[in-house]
């Protein structure tokens, strides 16, 4: 009848421990994408789907089930979006960085400075 048997080794498929990374980074990015209460895990992980291209079917079989194999292709698919989502935490993260050196850099010429320094005068005169 057929020609093509059914082995069950047919697929390659990701070992254990390389599961566990998977959920890890799963769970990484849903909590990068969940707004808090009131908010839902799905809408989480089709936002990451949507920004990061990880399958939300696979983020949320990752957290809700025992995962004891999965696709070589899915895992990579996990893989690369929790790459992008770490890279896009890191141009943030120097983003921040570069608006507190701006605001330091800044900070004789803020508003506060300038009160603070006129209060401190004040009271200097009156003594």
């Amino acid at each position: 009848m057929r020609d093509k048997t059914n082995v069950p080794g047919d697929k390659m498929s990701v070992v254990d421990g390389s599961i566990a990374d998977a959920r890890r980074w799963s769970e990484f990015m849903l909590q990068r994408k969940y707004r808090g209460i009131g908010d839902t895990i799905e809408r989480a992980a089709y936002e990451a789907e949507k920004t990061w291209g990880a399958p939300a079917s696979i983020m949320l079989r990752l957290r809700n089930r025992e995962v004891t194999d999965m696709l070589l292709s899915n895992w990579i698919k996990v893989k690369a979006a929790y790459e992008a989502a770490c890279l896009q935490v890191e141009r943030q993260a120097e983003f921040q960085q570069e608006r507190a050196k701006d605001a330091g850099a800044n900070a004789a010429n803020s508003r506060l400075y300038r009160m603070g320094s006129a209060v401190l005068r004040e009271t200097e005169s009156k003594e």
